[in-house]
């Protein structure tokens, strides 16, 4: 795999668990609001990011890449 190619796709994996750290961070919002259908949401949200990473994740194990975990920051 190209080293351009890998390094964005695991840079991809990153922000896609950031994004669902951030919705899950907008989810503890508006359940301590007592809105918990939008805490819902916001929950499904970060499940679907939380899959997108996955995907990538498997994509580079599939093709027998390392995956680097980042640290993720504080929404």
């Amino acid at each position: 795999m190209d080293a351009k190619v890998y390094e964005l796709i695991n840079d991809q994996i990153n922000k896609e668990l950031y994004s669902a750290y951030l919705y899950l961070s907008f989810a503890d919002y508006y359940e301590e609001e007592g809105l918990s259908g939008y805490a819902n949401y916001f929950e499904i949200q970060a499940q679907e990011e939380r899959d997108h990473a996955m995907i990538f994740r498997n994509y580079l194990h599939e093709n027998g890449e390392k995956v680097k975990l980042l640290a993720i920051e504080q929404p």
